[in-house]
């Protein structure tokens, strides 16, 4: 498969992309930079919280005190259902540091993910 690479932090308080597209058997690559950030698995109706998720994904603080952490936490993709995932430091997610891969193709927005984040 393929490699997908999604800068965390960089450049502020975003993932870069926020959206992605990976297909069964890549591997999306989270780099990430200043100052402490963490991609956590998310349930599109808990923005900002795991929900009803139980068996998501976590790859705990990564900090950087400059430049690119060497650490590089990697998921592979089982299936083409939608990701959503949020930075779960402090007010990051609120803030709007969050991100889809495979968003659907109608339906449920990473706009509205975003606008839900900010409410929480």
């Amino acid at each position: 498969g393929s490699k997908i690479r999604i800068e965390v932090g960089k450049g502020g308080i975003v993932f870069n992309p926020d959206t992605a597209t990976a297909a069964i058997g890549d591997t999306v690559e989270f780099h990430f930079y200043p100052k402490n950030h963490s991609v956590t698995q998310g349930d599109f109706d808990s923005p900002c919280g795991t929900g009803s998720l139980t068996n998501g994904f976590f790859s705990g603080y990564v900090p950087s005190a400059s430049e690119e952490a060497p650490n590089v936490f990697q998921i592979t993709i089982a299936d083409t259902n939608p990701i959503w995932y949020y930075c779960s430091q402090g007010e990051h997610c609120a803030s709007g540091m969050v991100g889809v891969i495979n968003p659907p193709a109608s339906g449920n927005s990473l706009a509205a993910y975003k606008a839900a984040a900010a409410g929480s």
